[in-house]
């Protein structure tokens, strides 16, 4: 793989210190906005509580993962890709929570298995600018080309279960991880069904064909007697 182009900063915002990368979606947000989905921030911080244990499924390099940790007990903050997943913990270090924070360096599935993600260039926003954190597994239904037979080694990530951490408590999920989230849910089944936590849930509400996996996720939840409601940027 070419060398990826990276603008990294040492970023101090209100919600902590970040090493970023300017030449990513999100890194330029913290850099110009000092803030990264500011709407879900506010949402969870009325509602986590301190002995919570909370879920961050694609962490990226922490934005919510540190918040999370201001305001629980424990943060399970997963993130499979290398750059990102070593900016991540870099990011709990600069903000003292080494031991608050978990952070796993793979994808959550539902089986243990190495997968591809979908190639950068689709994340590409043009002039140099990027969405690492857009980038999901290579699947039917993901709305990326992607060649099954086609092995590409350094695309490739590690997945493992939410079950089988065999959890004593789980109070929250953010789940944000391209179209798999489904899959995640049926490898963290036993989780879900004992601890009945909070789910955030980045989720589409169109219902075209590209969205089917957005659909199934909704549909998977809704068959375990989950309630939804839609919180808008």
């Amino acid at each position: 793989m070419n060398q990826v182009n990276k603008v990294i900063e040492i970023l101090k915002v209100p919600t902590g210190t970040f090493m970023v990368n300017t030449a990513d979606v999100i890194g330029m947000n913290l850099k110009h906005e000092e803030q990264w989905e500011p709407w879900l921030a506010r949402f969870y911080n009325g509602l986590v509580q301190q002995d919570w244990v909370c879920i961050d499924a694609g962490a990226n390099i922490g934005t919510h993962t540190i918040q999370l940790a201001k305001l629980c007990d424990r943060v399970y903050a997963f993130e499979p890709q290398v750059m990102i997943y070593n900016m991540l913990c870099c990011n709990i270090s600069l903000n003292n929570n080494d031991f608050q924070i978990n952070a796993i360096k793979k994808g959550l599935g539902d089986k243990e298995e190495v997968k591809q993600l979908w190639n950068i260039a689709f994340e590409h926003f043009g002039q140099g600018l990027f969405n690492w954190g857009g980038r999901g597994i290579e699947q039917e239904g993901c709305g990326k080309p992607y060649d099954k037979d086609n092995v590409r080694e350094y695309d490739q990530i590690e997945v493992t279960t939410l079950d089988s951490y065999n959890l004593d408590r789980c109070d929250l999920i953010k789940i944000d991880i391209q179209g798999y989230e489904s899959k995640a849910f049926a490898g963290g089944d036993k989780t879900i069904d004992k601890f009945k936590p909070f789910v955030l849930l980045e989720n589409s509400n169109l219902e075209s064909p590209e969205l089917d996996n957005n659909m199934k996720a909704k549909q998977w939840l809704l068959d375990k007697g989950y309630e939804f409601y839609r919180l808008m940027m």
